[in-house]
Order: structure tokens, then sequence, then C-alpha cells
């Protein structure tokens, strides 16, 4: 009996080190799992559960209670018992660990937020000295039950950080609907976070002002405290939060409210009206938000110095006017007793105010890339500053997020814990016309993960076992390995980072403008394709299916960009074979014809299913606000689809009507193969109306040699106002800047993108472009062109000198003629890029 009982102590003491037992089905990993019965045994099920609650009010645990329900199997005679247990006092908690061989030091370890577990065949007991940790406790007893976990066991487990905060952008695109942010609480608080947020410029409706939200996507007052009455129930806060100074362009656009401007996308803080606005808006929500705390935003104010107020910021500093200002939003929350959140970027640039700012401001320091965090952190660490790190899915403008890098990000957690960081808050942003909830879960999980455990390493691939199991139910991993295997697109130059840009591009020639494609990446691209595809075919949930049609809508957006065009190089492959045929047989090339709308027709249907696919994930999520949006995307393709189709009908016609069909380029079908890809988003700002190539438009923000703009930022010039805006190619190819300037003059702009190279080298490019044109590379001429009146891809062969590093490369072109345009490649060269920026 005693040696029976030294070897289990072992065992324990074992797995207590090792901090892991084998598919302990619990999100996150708790702390200290000890177990001493590891045999594996087959899945445990129970008829009904007896819950005990002692020294708390039951009344706070109903809701997770009432989830038990669900797992409960009928015909099932065995019971369950759960005994929560809300205690501080030590006697009790010293007799618990002394029942379960636990070291009574572990009475400490749990702080307010920890809990302690022992789970037998029959009985669950969880010991909190909170009802916060108890809550917790009983969110891991229900993974247990709902795992089937068999083995007893014994769990000690508390969290490294005190703020796990989830944000979720409902302002850029898709806004909830009531019913699924209800669930997104669930699933966060299963996960253990403690705070919810979102980030709200427009899509609220205040009493005071109930006209600037969009009438079919906001969140109503009493909306808001619908919200936080039913967080409240999962020990959860709502931080309430409303962008007060840029960002501030959807508000101002509309004509009651554009007084209130510095500028089109910043609110004016020495307005008043602005003022009253702020302070009228900012009262009333923080009386419906539940949470202690309110964030103000603040962030990417580039327009601190260009707009209404610029005489004044010029005079004081644009440090005092941004300060001032965080003051003024200070005073009306304080008064409120609410504690002001901000991001941190603008007071990064200016570090000295955060002496000069009230102390219990807490700052939001985001970062979603890089491996070293330094910066983003000890501007704060040295201040002694309150502040939070803010890592990010990374799913802005991407067809799914890019898990590669979402991992990569969990090391600001980390890094943030080591320096004293209070908290993390883990951002969603919908840059672009859907992003669901159910694509970004394995991000939300993996945060929630590292933020209980930022103490500890984390074992990635212990992780994903434990996420199928708990998240959707599964015995393997297959989920998440299709997940993996779908990154790989990632690090393919068409589909780098997983961006959206290609699913958005043109996948059709244009009339007189071929379709430039590099059928090396596309053969790539169908290899991944085909790999994802077989292992999504083996994946079988037994819970959240919504995760596997969300991954199957993914699959299927990728399964168009790749089918779609190689059947565009198919078609034009017969239409240039029914051109060949014409004159010996006409009857044969109206046969190639034939085959090329047969390439042509199946696209269709795949664009009919893809809208399909999404209405019903957006409904399912979100308010019908901004749908259209996105189903406006469905019907271009179909548009482009039907051009084609009926192109290849008139060269029928022509044939029957015993005429020569147009050319390919003339018909508009015309797909080439190209040995690297062009860049197809930059950063535009003009027109300077009659402007003249020699003369520097941007002497007075540093000169051309030495720009390096930020999307969004804006200068002033002779009294007029310009803006660095992105510019996206419509067809991956071709950048139009009568697009976007609709220009008639000869008006000068200018186009800029970063080239990353991992060495110094020197490349050629391949550049064409209508006008006059002058292309720099790090402030110097790298070539001129002649004036032209035509465009002409790739006319122009010139070389670039990299430097090791980044790389800044400015077009500057004067317009000649009203098609302006111009295009820009690396020779022989797969560039990858996201946004703006591109890595050789």
């Amino acid at each position: 009996m005693r040696k029976t009982f030294f070897l289990c102590l072992i065992a324990i003491v074992n797995l207590t080190c090792m901090g892991y037992a084998a598919g302990l089905p619990i999100l996150p990993s708790p702390k200290v799992i000890s177990t001493i019965d590891g045999e594996n045994k087959r899945e445990r099920v129970y008829g009904d559960i007896d819950f005990i609650w002692r020294n708390t009010n039951s009344e706070l645990y109903s809701c997770v209670q009432e989830e038990f329900n669900e797992l409960l199997r009928k015909n099932c005679s065995d019971r369950l018992k759960i005994i929560g247990e809300q205690s501080s006092s030590k006697k009790i908690l010293k007799a618990f660990c002394r029942k379960h061989s636990l070291n009574e030091h572990y009475i400490d370890s749990i702080g307010t937020e920890g809990y302690l577990l022992s789970k037998s065949d029959s009985c669950i007991h969880v010991v909190s000295k909170t009802p916060e940790g108890l809550l917790y406790g009983i969110q891991s007893a229900k993974q247990l039950v709902r795992g089937g976990y068999a083995p007893s066991v014994t769990l000690v487990d508390w969290p490294d950080y005190s703020q796990r905060i989830f944000f979720d952008d409902i302002s850029r695109g898709p806004i909830s609907n009531i019913a699924y942010i209800k669930k997104q609480i669930r699933d966060l608080s299963e996960l253990k976070y403690n705070a919810f947020t979102f980030y709200i410029e427009h899509v609220i409706q205040p009493l005071s002002y109930p006209d600037f939200a969009p009438e079919n996507g906001k969140l109503t007052m009493k909306d808001v405290r619908e919200i936080c009455s039913y967080a409240r129930k999962y020990q959860m806060e709502i931080i309430g939060s409303f962008q007060c100074f840029g960002h501030f362009e959807k508000i101002l656009s509309l004509e009651k409210y554009a007084s209130l401007g510095d500028t089109s996308s910043m609110i004016a803080p020495l307005n008043p009206q602005a003022q009253s606005f702020l302070k009228t808006v900012l009262e009333e929500l923080a009386d419906v938000f539940s949470s202690d705390y309110f964030n103000i935003n603040c962030d990417e104010t580039w327009d601190l110095e260009n707009g209404k107020s610029k005489e004044y910021v010029h005079r004081v500093g644009p440090d005092k006017f941004y300060a001032d200002h965080i003051r003024f939003l200070y005073g009306i929350l304080k008064a409120k007793n609410k504690k002001v959140m901000m991001w941190g970027d603008i007071i990064m640039k200016y570090p000295h105010l955060l002496s000069e700012l009230p102390k219990d401001i807490t700052y939001l320091s985001w970062n979603y890339s890089g491996t070293n965090y330094d910066a983003w952190i000890n501007p704060f660490k040295e201040n002694n500053s309150n502040y939070v790190v803010c890592p990010g899915i990374l799913n802005s403008n991407r067809l799914f997020p890019d898990l590669n890098m979402t991992r990569e990000n969990m090391q600001f957690i980390t890094d943030g814990y080591r320096a004293g960081a209070k908290g993390v808050l883990y951002t969603s942003w919908d840059d672009s016309a859907f992003h669901s909830f159910a694509s970004i879960m394995y991000g939300v999980a993996l945060a929630s993960e590292y933020s209980w455990n930022a103490s500890r390493s984390i074992d990635v691939d212990g992780f994903e076992e434990r996420y199928c199991m708990v998240r959707l139910g599964s015995k393997d991993t297959r989920f998440t390995q299709t997940l993996n295997e779908l990154m790989k697109f990632a690090k393919l130059g068409m589909t780098y980072e997983m961006n959206d840009r290609i699913f958005y591009e043109r996948f059709t020639p244009e009339i007189n403008n071929a379709l430039n494609i590099n059928k090396e990446e596309l053969n790539i691209a169908r290899e991944i394709l085909t790999s994802v595809k077989r292992l999504l075919d083996t994946v079988g949930l037994r819970k959240e299916y919504v995760d596997e049609k969300t991954l199957k809508y993914t699959v299927a957006q990728y399964e168009f960009i790749v089918d779609a065009r190689e059947r565009m190089f198919k078609m034009a492959d017969w239409y240039r074979r029914s051109l060949q045929e014409y004159t010996e047989s006409p009857e044969r090339a109206r046969k190639s014809l034939i085959m090329a709308l047969k390439e042509i027709n199946p696209l269709e249907v795949q664009v009919l299913a893809l809208k399909q696919q999404y209405t019903e994930l957006w409904i399912y999520e979100n308010q019908s606000y901004f749908l259209d949006e996105g189903l406006k995307l469905y019907r271009e393709k179909l548009e482009q689809i039907h051009r084609v189709q009926s192109d290849l009908l008139r060269a029928i016609d022509f044939i029957d009507s015993g005429k020569q069909p147009d050319d390919i380029m003339a018909a508009g079908l015309d797909v080439r193969n190209v040995n690297s890809n062009y860049f197809s988003c930059w950063l535009f700002c003009g027109t300077f109306l009659n402007g003249d190539i020699n003369t520097d438009y941007l002497a007075t923000v540093g000169g051309e040699l030495n720009i390096a703009p930020l999307p969004g930022e804006r200068l002033d010039m002779g009294g007029c106002e310009y803006r660095w805006a992105r510019c996206v190619s419509n067809n991956g190819f071709i950048m139009d800047f009568n697009e976007m300037f609709h220009s008639v003059n000869s008006g000068v702009a200018y186009a800029t993108a970063m080239l990353y190279s991992d060495k110094e080298q020197t490349v050629e490019i391949l550049y064409g472009g209508s006008g006059e044109n002058l292309i720099y590379c790090n402030g110097q001429i790298a070539g001129r062109t002649a004036k032209e009146n035509e465009f002409v891809a790739d006319k122009y062969k010139l070389s670039l000198h990299l430097k090791a590093g980044s790389n800044r490369i400015l077009i500057k072109s004067r317009q000649l003629v009203n098609d302006w345009k111009f295009s820009f490649r690396v020779d022989g060269r797969i560039v990858k890029s996201h946004k703006q920026k591109y890595y050789l």
C-alpha cells in the first residue's frame, strides 16, 4: 500500500513539473496538472449532473451550468457531482491541497482568478477565492466533461496576465448581430478572456446624436446594455470605445457633421461644437458600458499639422496640440469614474508626453509583425506607465488570417509580460468586405493560451491537439493540419501573406490589355490547393460546424483564383488556335471558339456558389450593413465572365457571317505568361495641376529625395490639400493615375512603394508609362522616359541598385494624355507583397 502511494506521488511530481497531461481537453492549458490515474479509458459520459454550490451565489454560474445540460447523454445512468466552492479560508484551501497531495504554496499562487480542481469518476470539485476564479474552474470542468476525459486529475491554475481582452473591429465592414455577439462572449469566456471591446467609429447610436449611425448596422444604447448584462453572467466586462480624434471620416462625411472636422478625417479639437459633440457622446456611452475602462482610441492622427488648426499647431507644437486634446477627453471620462485607455502609437512619437499626461492612463501598444518588440515596450516600461500589449490575428486585407505571422506575433505577449505589461488586448481588424469570427478562432484561442501562460514556453503542437478537442470536438488534428497546409499560400508571391488583393483583381483580360500571369507560380498554387482539399475532405467536426464551413469557403476562394486563371490560359490558347485555323477551315475555327466557351462557363457556377456561401456566412454573424459591398465583388466577377462569353459568341457570329474574328488583343482575350509579377499597389499623391516634371512639389515636406509617406498622410501646397492614398490595380498589372485623379490637365502625380532586399544587389526592372516619367530609387534618379502618348508595358528596362533592407521607389509622372498609366516589375524575379511593401 505504502509502495503504491509512493509510486503515485512520484507520478504526481513528474506530471506537475511537466505541466502537461496528454489528451487533456482544456484551453488554455492549466499551470499544474497531476494525476494518479493515467490509464487510457474509454470516453466518459454522464446522464445527469448535480451541482452543489458552497459559499457563493449559484446565479453567478447559471449560464455555464446551463451549458452542461447540452453535454448529457440520454439513456446513460452515470451521474456526476460538481461542487463549486468559493473560499478565502486558508484552512479550507490547505485541506483541499492535503487531500489531493498538492503543495500548499499553490494557495498563494492562484491569486484572485485562479482555482483548484480535482476530478474523479463521479465528482469534480472546484475551489477558488473569488467568483471569477470559480467561473474559470467551472469552465475547465465543462471542457473535461465535454471532452469525455476519463482519468482522475488534479489541477492548479491561474493566469499570468490580469487583463485578457479581445478587441473586435466592427467599423470597417461587418458588424455583428446581437445573437452572435452573445456567442462571442460565450466563446471568449470559455477561453478565459475577462474583457471584450469593439472598435467603434460610427456604428453606435447615442440618443443625443442618433443620426450618424448606419440604419442597418449599429449598436443602440439598448443593445449595449443587453450585451453588458449578458457579459456579466460570464464575469466579463465590456469596455467602452469611441474614436475621438483621427479616423473620423465616416461621421465627418455626413453634411450635418462636416463642420466638426479639422480635416476630412480628423475632428477639430479647438472647435467648441466638436468639443460639445465629443463630451455629450462620451458621457452617454460611459453610462452604458459596464467596464471601468474606456478606450478613446486617438491613433494614427496623421493630420495633426495639416488641418484648419495648422497655424495654431505650428505655434504650440503638434505634441501639445495632441496632449491637450487627450487631457480634454480624460477630464470627461474621469468625471464619469472611467479609466482612460488609448492607442500608444502617437505617444511613441512624443515620448515626453508620458510624464506629462495623467499617470493612470493605460496605453495600448500595438504591433502586428516582427520579432523584436523592444521599441513598443521600452518607452512605457521606462516611464513606469500602465500599458497593455496588443498583438493581432493578422486578418486585415486577407482571405484568411496569416497564421504564420499570428504565431510569431505571440512573442509580443511573452516579451510584454517579462517587461511588466498589465495585460493583453488581442486585436482583429476587419479591413475588408468580410472577416468571419470563425476564421480567426485559432488565433483567438492561441492568444488566450499565451496570455494565460505568458511565463511558460508554449508547445504549439500540444495546443493544436487541445484546440481540436476543445473547440471542435475532434479526436485528431486534421483541421489544424489543413490550416497549416493552407498557410503555404502565405509564402507564395501571388498570394503572399494570404492577401485578398488577388481575389479582388480582374481575372479576365481587357481590350488592348493582356492578362499577365506567372504560370510557374500558378502551378505551385495548384499543388497547394490539391493538398489542402485532400486534407479538408478528411476533416470531421463534432461541433462548431461553421468553422468548417468558413474554411471551405476560403478554400473555394483559392480554388476560384487558380481555376479562373488556368481557364483563362486555355481560353486564350483556343482563341489563338481559332485565328490560325480560320483561313484554312472556318468550321474548325468555330469549334475552337466553342471549346474556349466551355472553359469559361464553369466559372459562372463557381462564382454563384461562392456568392451563396458568402451570404450565408455573413447573415449568420452580421447585420446587413456592408453586405452589399461584398456582393458587389461577385457581381463584378460575373460581369467579367459574361463579357468574355459575349466576346467569344461575337467571334462565332463573325465566322458565321463570313468574317474573320478580331485579333486577340482587340477582342480583349489576350492572356500571357510573364516571368515576374507586377507591383500592383502603390501610394498615390496628386495631382499638381499644370505641373512641371522638374518642380519638386514635395519640397515643403522634405522633398522628393527624402519622402517616406504613410497611407492617409496629408500635405498642404498653395492652399490645396493633398493626401497619400493607397491605390490598388484592378487587374494586378496597370496602375491608373487617371482612375484615381480624373485629371484632364497637364498634372503631375507621384506614386511610391517600398522594396525590401535581403542583400545589396542590382536588379533590372521593366517599366512602361504614358506621359513623362521619372523613376527614383532611394532618392537617386534610376531612369527617365521619353514623352509617351501611349501606354506600353515593359517598354523601358532600367537598373536599380538596391541596398540591403528597405528601398524607397518613387514614380513621378506628368500627364500628357487622358490614358495616364504605368506598370512596374522586377524582371525575372518573383516579388512578394503586402499592400505597397514588396519583398525580393
